[in-house]
């Protein structure tokens, strides 16, 4: 089952995934390169439509049983520029069969702005820019047509509910299993 981990700089989705694979040895993670179109066009798009077709494959080829968490698989469609290429590849995610989205996010841009703040106080720097409104609203429409759990931050806790989105991991996969067996039973 292909788990796509997600959200704007700074919510903690390599610390949530380091803690995972730590609790879950046997899970697997697979690094996504983010919109590689931006720098390559047309052979960044065809690269990351062809790892999408990789990974579908890698997980059917375990019979859909074993977690892959996609490290930034749900990015490509936020940072990209050409709307004809967000439209194919945001179809593309939401077609896999048998994936979930994990998205770390906050209640509201704003929400999103204060722990930027507070984190640039101390020495962050991020990515975001001034584009991180818009950004937020795209993170939130791609998971809307799929299977999701929102992992909400604020400044009191500014980082996901590691235990709650490995329950909601674990149950999705539980589910996804059961439905399989009476299919094929």
């Amino acid at each position: 089952m292909i788990v796509f981990i997600d959200g704007l700089s700074g919510l903690g989705k390599t610390t949530l995934i380091n803690n995972l694979l730590k609790d879950n040895p046997d899970w697997t993670v697979f690094k996504g390169l983010g919109a590689v179109n931006v720098a390559f066009k047309e052979q960044g798009q065809q690269y990351n439509f062809a790892k999408h077709q990789i990974m579908s494959r890698f997980d059917e080829c375990n019979g859909f049983k074993k977690v892959i968490l996609w490290d930034r698989g749900l990015s490509e469609p936020v940072y990209s520029k050409d709307a004809f290429y967000v439209s194919e590849i945001t179809r593309v995610i939401r077609s896999h069969y048998k994936a979930i989205g994990i998205l770390l996010t906050t209640d509201s841009p704003t929400e999103y702005a204060q722990i930027l703040n507070a984190k640039n106080a101390s020495g962050f720097t991020h990515k975001e820019g001034t584009l991180y409104g818009e950004r937020w609203n795209k993170f939130n429409s791609i998971v809307s047509g799929m299977t999701h759990m929102k992992a909400i931050c604020d400044l009191d806790k500014p980082y996901p509910n590691k235990e709650a989105i490995q329950a909601f991991i674990e149950d999705k996969l539980i589910n996804m299993e059961s439905r399989s067996n009476y299919r094929n039973g």
